[in-house]
This record gives structure tokens, C-alpha cells and sequence, in this order.
């Protein structure tokens, strides 16, 4: 989330769109950078990222994680070693020399 010019109690809504492809309640801010200011404070809640700004600054970067939904509890699905043996193959054309 880029947020321009904000004041120094800012307040932005998260993108609807991004809240419904994930879990409730698994969205979290990873980082938040300031451009030519000190690092702001951030807070998430009920969907609205809330900034404490001690500086004004132009730009305003705020890194979002959520979990895709329905996938809480999966990272990966489970492939056979036949499977892995033929996706490595495949990937693996990419380097060799013609």
C-alpha cells in the first residue's frame, strides 16, 4: 500500500478486493517505510491502516501479509517423488544447451 502526502494522523482503508482473497484476520502489517522521515508508527484495525507521523513526508509505504483464503493451515500441497522427479525435469530443460 503506497499512501501519498499523508497527514500525521493518517487513516487508510485496506483494498476490499484484498480483505475478501484473504482470512479473516490474517492480514498484518510486515513493514512500513517513510520517505526523507523518520519511521512512522502503524497500526491495523478493523481493516484500516491507522499512521502516526512525528515528520511530513510524501510518500508513505506500508507492506501487507495476509492468508490467501482458504488456505490457512497449507502452504503447499503434497506432490509424489515421482512428481517432484518429472517437475525438476521440466525446470530443468530451462539450463541445458542446445
Amino acid at each position: 500500500m503506497i499512501i501519498e502526502n499523508p497527514d500525521s494522523l493518517h487513516q487508510e482503508k485496506l483494498d476490499q478486493v484484498f480483505i475478501e482473497v484473504c482470512e479473516p484476520g490474517s492480514i498484518e502489517i510486515v513493514s512500513v517505510f517513510a520517505e526523507w522521515a523518520e519511521a512512522p508508527i502503524a497500526a491495523l484495525k478493523d481493516n484500516v491502516v491507522h499512521l502516526s507521523l512525528k515528520e511530513t513526508t510524501k510518500k508513505v509505504v506500508v507492506r501487507l501479509s495476509g492468508v490467501r483464503r482458504g488456505r490457512t493451515g497449507r502452504r503447499f500441497p503434497e506432490f509424489t517423488v515421482e512428481q517432484a522427479y518429472q517437475n525438476s525435469q521440466f525446470w530443468s530443460q530451462a539450463y541445458e544447451v542446445r
